[in-house]
């Protein structure tokens, strides 16, 4: 049995992201972190003009990510994510009318959090 298109994919996300690594390292940039509550310099494109090739290799990490979904998710699964998309724009119309952004960002650790009922008494 073959596996082409997932040996294609998995030949192409190890590229990217080892070229991604590559090139954070050549432009001396902290690793990636979902749980940093520092903002990355890769994450404004105001202060930071990642380099040619970094942007290469996020968007082609990108685009294998996006491959690699239409090729294992399910077809029920993309329609529930294309049918309920619409509530993720809603949710964040919601967060932005509230303020509830700007509240937690005054945290003097945004990270922590803070209790629903303390939120809800603002």
């Amino acid at each position: 049995m073959t596996y082409a298109e997932l040996d294609r994919l998995q030949t192409c996300s190890i590229f990217s992201l080892d070229t991604l690594r590559k090139e954070m390292d050549s432009s001396q940039l902290l690793p990636l972190s979902q749980h940093s509550s520092v903002e990355h310099p890769l994450d404004d494109t105001t202060t930071h003009l990642p380099s040619m090739a970094l942007s290469d290799a996020r968007r082609l990490s990108l685009a294998c990510l996006g491959e690699l979904k239409n090729l294992i998710q399910s077809p029920l699964d993309k329609r529930m994510d294309e049918k309920y998309s619409a509530y993720g724009a809603a949710f964040i119309d919601i967060l932005i009318k509230t303020s509830i952004i700007d509240y937690l960002s005054d945290l003097s650790n945004p990270s922590e959090g803070i209790p629903v009922t303390e939120l809800a008494s603002e």
